[in-house]
């Protein structure tokens, strides 16, 4: 409740190239169910979180600030979930669909695994195409 966001990650952690050296390069997300749920200063309050989480120091260091809104970020699991997916992704794969990632496996995964997951999927492809 203390802070507007629920998660804040940093992607040159992740991939060194996501920021020039010297700098950061970190999402932050907010939830609402719909943009117009967010208060209109959101933005300025969110920075000021990021200041008392001890995040960043200085509001003014902030470079650029690019917002995005998924209407479905996170899928919802139900009792039918395992079920279906013992018999989706068999087919998918039968038919050469790789299911990867947080919608490709329908399970919650970090970006981490998500980058992961592609990059395992790109060097099997690349082994498959160089036969």
């Amino acid at each position: 409740d203390k802070y507007m966001f629920f998660r804040v990650g940093f992607y040159h952690n992740i991939v060194p190239s996501a920021a020039p050296a010297g700098k950061s390069a970190l999402y932050v997300e907010v939830s609402a169910r719909k943009p117009e749920d967010l208060p209109e200063n959101y933005k300025e309050k969110v920075f000021q979180n990021l200041i008392e989480a001890g995040i960043i120091d200085d509001v003014s260091r902030i470079e650029v600030c690019k917002e995005t809104w998924l209407d479905s970020a996170y899928g919802i699991h139900d009792l039918q979930r395992t079920p279906a997916l013992d018999i989706i992704r068999p087919f998918l794969e039968s038919i050469g669909i790789m299911p990867i990632g947080r919608y490709g496996r329908w399970a919650y995964t970090s970006m981490g695994e998500a980058l992961s997951e592609g990059k395992a999927a790109g060097e099997k492809l690349k082994d498959e195409l160089s036969v």
